[in-house]
């Protein structure tokens, strides 16, 4: 159905589909609207069943934009937010990975480090069985020695006594 539409200015318009009237952003819930075919019958656009549930549809409509308008900023400003702690992820797991690789080269230098030490102290278990069996020499030879000294001094005494002589 058409209707025609007295604006607040007493301004006659129309006629109009009912969907198109609505959409009309000049147009209100006391708007006076009249159908096509009754020119006169003046009704406020609240009072027409067709264009009172279609005004109240478009109102839930504007009240479904507004929060989805509130909703999608907040979903922004949550994203903002999501990007930034991001960002500071990003900048803290970059800083725990130039961590790890300063670490890493100690590591590295400890351990090369360590070698050195095995090796030098590889070096040191080797002079050290070395002296023992020196040590053991020594002692095996020690009896040897003190007979041989002993036999070395009585030769030295018997050529001292032919000298004399």
């Amino acid at each position: 159905m058409r209707y025609w539409v007295l604006l607040d200015n007493d301004d006659l318009h129309g006629p109009w589909e009912a969907e198109e009237l609505i959409r009309r952003g000049s147009v209100g819930e006391t708007t006076k609207v009249c159908p096509e075919q009754e020119l006169g019958r003046w009704r406020s656009l609240s009072e027409v069943p067709e264009l009172g549930l279609l005004w109240k549809l478009k109102a839930e409509q504007r009240d479904l934009s507004e929060r989805y308008r509130r909703v999608d900023e907040q979903l922004k400003r949550q994203r903002e937010a999501h990007d930034e702690a991001v960002r500071g992820l990003q900048r803290t797991i970059s800083r725990l990975g130039e961590d790890v690789s300063r670490r890493d080269a100690e590591l590295q230098a400890s351990s090369a480090r360590l070698a050195q030490t095995q090796a030098g102290l590889g070096e040191l278990r080797e002079a050290w069985k070395l002296r023992e069996g020196e040590e053991r020499r020594a002692r095996d030879l020690g009896p040897e020695n003190e007979r041989l000294s002993a036999e070395l001094t009585h030769l030295r005494d018997a050529l001292a006594a032919q000298e004399r002589v």
